[in-house]
């Protein structure tokens, strides 16, 4: 298990996006002689991603006030991994990455937009499965 936190100080920590001030990965492993499980999970926590430039001049310029950041909401992702040897030379394996598949969002918001008017993107997050088998010569 990996636990981390960061944290920003200064006169200008507001400025240093692109960063997660927390993020955890923790793995369990079952291994028999012929045969292996592990499992993973990673948190990372809400991420200050960009500051939203407005234009002078364009139709956002009155919309869109001072200090506007995207940032990722924070997600976990869990995955598996299996072997099962078929003899000394092949075995079998299957990795399940990001089992459950959960979207990612992206929230634009000023430090005084209410929750209700925060806006944001979804980001689709495929699950990815491999299966294969391995040999040894």
């Amino acid at each position: 298990m990996n636990y981390t936190h960061l944290k920003v100080g200064g006169p200008n920590a507001e400025d240093f996006v692109g960063f997660s001030p927390d993020s955890l990965t923790a793995g369990v492993n079952y291994i028999r002689p012929r045969f292996s499980v592990r499992l993973t999970a990673a948190y990372q926590a809400e991420t200050k991603r960009a500051e939203v430039v407005v234009v002078p001049g364009t139709s956002a310029e009155g919309f869109i006030p001072q200090s506007t950041y995207e940032y990722q909401a924070a997600y976990t992702r869990y995955g598996i991994s299996a072997e099962y040897a078929l003899s000394k030379t092949f075995s079998l394996y299957m990795n399940w990455d990001d089992v459950l598949a959960e979207d990612r969002l992206v929230y634009r918001r000023a430090p005084d937009t209410p929750a209700f008017a925060q806006t944001y993107q979804r980001y689709v997050s495929p699950s990815y499965i491999v299966f294969g088998v391995k040999g040894r010569f």
